[in-house]
């Protein structure tokens, strides 16, 4: 074959590849890729040789031998890297973070680039992942402003979805440590997970597609006894970030640290359209959001969608608990999981407005106080406290937020600081329940959960001497049993129609003084709800609110006859915990007083019901107790007498 039709040949196969390349593609990415074709890039053969150490604590624990750890990297080497394996054997696994130390120190004195701590057990999936390493670290450089090797590159590990394993840092981070990858607190545990919030504060750790799995444990029990380094969150993170801020504001004064926020959704129904939602916002160019969904029913068949959907990206983690623990261990589980600064909490039945990480980060330096807030919508620093939900709420919610509020408020102000502030513009939608169908049981488990509340501040609780609704009705049902009794023995019904009369007068007193104070004594307050309801329309709402504040009155109280807790019967929480002074407090005896007066007067002239049947037919008739009881006596006509101009015929 002569040059000539070789030439042509190879044109010809050049051209049959174009158009393959070319064929379905629109007007746009044809003219992108023909413009691509006719440049050409330039490669250096003789640019410096990157090199990689691989840190691998060969244990053999559980293995055949040491030496096959090494057969999982051999067909991965990539010809333009060098691969320098620093390896150690050792069977205590106790140790498993001082071989990483100690390989790393002598990996930088090699003069090593990079460094992947890995496990004696990982099974690399992709080719390609240094160069793609490598690449990322320069983008993580154009893009945040710092040094080249300024960051912290993880995999995506298939076997525990969004948790940063088998970190990869440059050797900036070896000098700025003096050679310590890791501080000497972490054994075995969370020393790889520790690199990447680490370099998070600074907005320049990321997770690259290349993907690894462990071969031997994972999500199987661990082959040794864990060690974790509690706490590690707070001061060794903290410290470690000031080291590095310190190091960077030598080298490189450019350099800014963000702020970092964790999201902490706990989930019972996975309502994916909510989550969706949320997982979707769009966080501030100054701050670094993490999503932490704690999903809190193992066998909710929405698990399977949602991670498929999501579990890949490395911004959110998916946990599930093994059993329905409830929504305040949830949150717990969520804040172990958080090495942020400042952490967010929402419901998973929420619709936040588009700016609410915007309009967050602007709240968090706001100056006013607050007493406390709820979890459907609420930021916390996140410091080393100690402060938790506390597990003796119950699942159902109710008072476990507003008791969290009030510990990380004490612990903040005892130390200097101050307490939550009003944040207005963070708004979360909380849609109707059931589509708006009417749940008072709702109302009453709240209430039968935060009467723990006055245990725990006794200093925030006050005794009111007059009954509320839920207390006249534990009268009144006293009084019944004490009425049928006495009926009994005595044939008198007099007490039990006095409780019976109570009970109605409860409920009316409550619907009338509520009508009372809404409608007319407190109408600029009516105003500043801004309901879209209006006449009738709002005062039949006013009346229906009495029925769920007596729902309420009457869950509080049975939690503290289920708690053994009777002795703070007759007691109430101030809910602004002495921010406003004695006023609210003397507001809600004087309305009690008010409804229990209206009440007495109900009772003082009860009203019953007599059927009294004559030859013709029946007369309702309504008469006072005391006549009754005459006519029960036979003290005069056994008919009672009825007022009426009708003629009796």
């Amino acid at each position: 074959m002569s040059l000539e039709a070789g030439m042509m040949k190879t044109a010809n196969w050049i051209r049959g590849e174009m158009e393959k390349m070319l064929n379905g593609t629109d007007k746009t990415a044809r003219t992108e890729l023909l413009s691509s074709i006719k440049t050409s890039k330039v490669v250096y053969l003789n640019r410096p040789t990157i090199i990689f150490a691989i840190l691998l604590p060969i244990t053999s624990c559980g293995l055949e031998g040491p030496e096959k750890n090494l057969e999982t990297f051999e067909p991965l080497q990539n010809p333009l890297h060098a691969l320098l394996g620093v390896t150690s054997v050792n069977l205590n696994l106790s140790t498993f973070s001082a071989i990483w130390r100690q390989c790393a120190r002598r990996a930088w004195k090699e003069m090593a680039d990079y460094f992947v701590l890995m496990g004696d057990d990982v099974v690399l999936l992709d080719e390609g992942w240094m160069r793609d390493i490598h690449e990322q670290f320069t983008l993580i450089a154009q893009h945040e402003h710092v040094p080249q090797g300024v960051g912290c590159v993880a995999f995506t590990d298939v076997t525990f979805p969004g948790m940063p394993t088998s970190p990869v840092i440059h050797r900036t981070h070896m000098n700025a440590f003096d050679g310590q990858v890791i501080p000497n607190d972490f054994i075995n545990q969370d020393g790889d997970p520790f690199l990447f919030p680490l370099y998070r504060k600074w907005g320049c750790s990321r997770m690259i597609p290349s993907r690894l799995c462990n071969g031997i444990g994972g999500s199987l029990p661990a082959r040794y006894i864990q060690r974790d380094a509690d706490g590690w969150t707070f001061g060794l993170l903290t410290e470690a970030a000031s080291a590095l801020a310190t190091s960077l504001a030598t080298s490189f004064p450019a350099t800014t640290r963000k702020m970092t926020l964790d999201i902490i959704i706990p989930s019972y129904r996975v309502l994916l359209p909510f989550l969706d939602a949320i997982l979707a916002l769009k966080e501030s160019p100054t701050f670094e959001t993490m999503f932490i969904i704690i999903i809190d029913n193992p066998h909710c068949p929405k698990i399977t969608e949602l991670e498929a959907k999501y579990a890949h990206r490395p911004d959110i983690r998916i946990r599930i608990n093994e059993s329905n623990l409830g929504a305040s261990a949830s949150r717990n589980r969520g804040m172990k999981e958080s090495a942020a600064d400042w952490i967010l909490f929402l419901d998973d039945d929420v619709t936040p407005q588009d700016d609410i990480l915007i309009e967050a980060e602007k709240a968090i330096q706001n100056e006013s106080d607050m007493p406390w807030g709820v979890t459907t919508n609420l930021i916390a620093r996140h410091v080393r406290d100690g402060v938790e939900f506390d597990l003796q709420f119950p699942t159902t919610g109710g008072g476990e937020d507003i008791d969290f509020c009030r510990k990380k408020r004490n612990f903040s102000v005892a130390h200097g600081g101050e307490g939550f502030y009003p944040a207005p513009r963070v708004i979360a939608t909380h849609p109707w329940w059931n589509d708006g169908q009417r749940s008072y049981w709702r109302f009453y488990m709240w209430s039968k959960s935060d009467r723990g509340l006055m245990k725990l501040y006794p200093n925030l609780t006050y005794l009111d001497y007059t009954p509320n609704s839920a207390e006249l009705f534990l009268i009144s049902t006293a009084s019944a049993f004490l009425g049928a009794f006495t009926y009994f023995f005595t044939r008198s019904s007099v007490v039990f129609i006095v409780s019976m009369s109570l009970a109605m007068a409860t409920v009316i007193a409550n619907i009338t003084h509520d009508m009372f104070r809404h409608l007319w004594r407190h109408t600029n307050r009516t105003k500043a709800l801004r309901s879209s309801l209006r006449g009738l329309g709002w005062a039949v709402a006013v009346a229906e609110s009495a029925l769920i504040s007596m729902a309420s009155e009457g869950g509080r109280l049975i939690g503290l006859f289920e708690w053994g807790e009777v002795m703070f019967i007759g007691h109430r929480f101030d809910w602004f915990t002495g921010r406003a002074g004695d006023g609210p407090m003397n507001e809600e005896i004087m309305n009690e007083q008010r409804m229990a007066l209206v009440a007495l007067v109900f009772v003082r002239v009860p009203v019953a019901i007599v059927v009294v049947r004559y030859p013709v037919g029946c007369i309702v008739t309504l008469v006072s107790v005391n006549e009754l009881e005459k006519v029960r006596k036979g003290g005069h006509d056994r008919r009672p007498k009825v007022s009426s101009d009708r003629s009796d015929d």
